[in-house]
């Protein structure tokens, strides 16, 4: 019997525009790229512990397209804490080639408010508090103003 085992990791990136009344204006959902830097970060968490873990999400307004040796944003406009962390405690059900696979998923939320980020937003990324960026998005634009909260929630299938 043949058995094969695929790990790589998916991420999806969420975001909601939403007014002063906190009625959803725009949302848009891309999938990610998980840049090199991320994946040696998660393989030397793995091997060593210890490391410190994704803490924040970073909003641009580059355009430069994804690439994996990307170890910042393009244009970086705001960084902010991320607010919530969540873990599946159930396996998610993923398509792959040989059908489907169960996996852990993590879902990551975190908040622009309304003085924060105020330009139009074309990428985004997670980082550690050691500034290693873990993915990048670039994504079409988002015209964030004082009139509105911009809320990113990033899911990563391990």
């Amino acid at each position: 019997m043949k058995m094969a085992e695929n790990l790589e990791m998916r991420g999806q990136l969420t975001l909601h525009l939403r007014d002063v009344a906190g009625q959803v204006q725009q949302t848009l959902t891309s999938p990610n790229h998980i840049v090199l830097s991320g994946r040696d970060l998660v393989a030397r968490m793995f091997i060593l512990g210890g490391l410190p873990p994704i803490s924040h999400l970073a909003v641009g307004a580059g355009m430069k397209p994804v690439t994996t040796e990307d170890t910042q944003l393009d244009a970086e406009v705001a960084r902010v804490p991320i607010n919530q962390f969540l873990v599946n405690r159930d396996l998610v059900e993923i398509s792959t080639e040989d059908g489907k696979d169960k996996r852990k998923k993590a879902v990551i939320h975190a908040e622009f408010g309304f003085a924060q980020a105020n330009t139009s937003l074309t990428e985004a990324a997670l980082f550690n508090n050691d500034g290693v960026m873990y993915n990048r998005i670039v994504f079409a634009p988002v015209h964030k103003t004082q009139a509105f909260v911009l809320t990113l929630i990033w899911e990563i299938t391990f």
